[in-house]
């Protein structure tokens, strides 16, 4: 984004602040479009073919800006029914639509089966439960990750989203249980493999 001074006012393009403030009102939000488009080209450009790009709706969930990033990611990151409507709104197909986070209902799960998202990612066993009886109610396989909370952690990462009790994923030791569970029921799973924070 480009800021100069015209006639003692700050402006961004051909508008000075004031200006978009008369218009829009205040407060209001200036987005980068194009930095946004450029950043996301810079780390496709960085990663190559080795990775898929998904923005996190969450992060922003502005229609305008959903819609205006469709051609510089792959996909988007969700974590309710409210932001696959939002991805959809703006044009997304649901197969590139990740929908994570902890807490599912059995309501959003249907609504993503029903809806064909890409993938979900299982937070827990009670949840590869829910899944297994809505697929098999729709007739479908659910195409997942299962995120797992790993025992240990990295001490050298700030954050730390395991290592001890958590909601978000299966713990560690619980694993053997939802493989089994996995490969008991492989026709409503088609699973694409694990999802960890380290």
């Amino acid at each position: 984004m480009e800021l100069s001074e015209r006639n003692g006012k700050l402006c961004v393009g051909d508008a000075s602040f004031e200006e978009i403030a008369d218009r829009f009102g205040t407060p209001f939000y200036l987005y980068d479009l194009d930095g946004v488009r450029e950043r996301a080209a810079a780390v496709k450009r960085a990663f190559g073919d080795s990775i898929e790009l998904l923005y996190a709706v969450k992060a922003n969930p502005n229609l305008d800006l959903l819609r205006g990033i469709a051609g510089s990611v792959d996909g988007l990151d969700i974590a309710s029914t409210g932001e696959l409507r939002r991805a959809l709104d703006a044009g997304f197909r649901p197969e590139v639509v990740s929908f994570a986070g902890p807490g599912k209902t059995r309501a959003e799960l249907r609504e993503s089966l029903r809806h064909g998202v890409g993938i979900i990612s299982v937070e827990s066993v009670r949840e590869l439960y829910d899944l297994k009886s809505l697929a098999e109610a729709e007739g479908i396989r659910a195409t997942v990750t299962i995120r797992i909370n790993p025992a240990r952690t990295v001490k050298e990462f700030a954050v730390k989203m395991g290592g001890k009790a958590t909601q978000f994923g299966i713990d560690e030791e619980d694993t053997g249980e939802a493989a089994d569970f996995l490969r008991a029921n492989d026709r409503f799973f088609h699973v694409l493999g694990i999802h960890v924070y380290a």
